[in-house]
């Protein structure tokens, strides 16, 4: 009996799995932005740390090119933004592409208007196949366009998302900035 006992408790641990930790955002108040408050802790861990790090950048500013960039106030998070990018990043990991155009036809604007965010989109930068925010970052820093956007003066809130495909085999990060109305 000891014996079967041993065995089964041996098989339990064997077929064990991990589960990712879920976390819940802000994401704001759209009913499309539903699905999107509930996040794994990774992947919104992830995301909290490309935010820190780009409002490091902002503070000391950087070279965008040939053009040096002074320092710019830190970005806020817009929770509707975040559920915009959030999406985004999903439908663009799970379809294997890399587009600010959807899978399902949908633009930038027609996402920003679905989460119902109420500032003035600004940029959605797009970065596939980067796992640490730091590189995704440093990427973005070297490309002159993306690197204007991310130490644009008049943005004052981002949203970012981070998605990777059913079988982990796809990562995209999706950044969306606004600016306020006035």
């Amino acid at each position: 009996m000891k014996a079967w006992g041993i065995a089964a408790a041996t098989l339990l641990v064997a077929s064990s799995c991990v589960i990712d930790e879920i976390r819940e955002d802000e994401v704001g108040d759209a009913p499309a932005c539903r699905a999107t408050a509930l996040w794994t802790h990774d992947w919104g861990s992830r995301e909290d740390d490309l935010l820190d790090a780009i409002n490091d950048v902002r503070a000391t500013g950087a070279m965008c090119g040939e053009r040096t960039r002074d320092p710019v106030p830190d970005l806020e998070l817009a929770p509707a933004l975040r559920c915009a990018a959030r999406r985004h990043a999903v439908d663009q990991s799970e379809g294997g592409t890399l587009s600010h155009l959807g899978n399902d036809g949908s633009s930038t604007l027609s996402r920003i208007d679905l989460a119902q965010y109420d500032g003035v989109p600004s940029h959605e930068l797009l970065a596939g196949d980067f796992l640490d925010p730091q590189a995704v970052l440093e990427a973005w820093l070297a490309s002159p366009t993306e690197c204007e956007a991310l130490l644009s003066s008049t943005a004052a809130e981002f949203g970012p998302g981070f998605a990777r495909s059913q079988d982990g085999g796809v990562a995209t990060w999706v950044l969306m900035i606004g600016e306020l109305r006035d």
